[in-house]
């Protein structure tokens, strides 16, 4: 697109990937969601708390409310399929809330509430289908700003 005249600007994780925040606005359904983040559950409290393996160096610090209308209480994650909320992060993990049962060691996939940190923050980006891994993609611009 940098190559098209008249083109000053591209948000490209939004446009491929859509994100909560797309669904939160309405402009995107979740079965249109195509990025997501695989974490492992690393502990785990009491009153449905746990920490994963994701924090400000895979999800961007931006939160809202998750497709419900800007729901309060809102969420910079939340798990595919599950509830399971990543409500606040530092460097390497992110404190969540689980409203079900996770276990220690569990590996989850979530959906970010803004795609195009999460891309720029990864070396790869896997593109698979059910199980399987079907592409690996290297993420050209990584870390980039212009």
């Amino acid at each position: 697109m940098a190559e098209v005249p008249g083109i000053t600007e591209v948000r490209a994780g939004n446009y491929v990937f859509n994100d909560l925040m797309q669904l939160d606005h309405g402009i995107a359904r979740e079965d249109q969601l195509a990025l997501s983040v695989l974490c492992t559950v690393t502990s785990k409290s009491g009153g449905g708390r746990l920490t994963i393996d994701g924090g400000t160096k895979t999800f961007s610090g931006d939160a809202g409310g998750i497709g419900t209308g800007r729901a309060v209480p809102a969420a910079i994650a939340r798990a595919v399929d599950r509830k399971i909320f990543v409500e606040r992060l530092n460097e390497e993990h992110g404190m969540s809330r689980a409203e079900e049962e996770v276990r220690l060691g569990e590996k989850i996939r979530f959906f970010p509430y803004h795609a195009c940190t999460c891309a720029n923050l990864n070396d790869e980006i896997m593109g698979f289908r059910g199980e399987k891994v079907e592409e690996v993609w290297r993420v050209q611009a990584r870390g980039l700003r212009m």
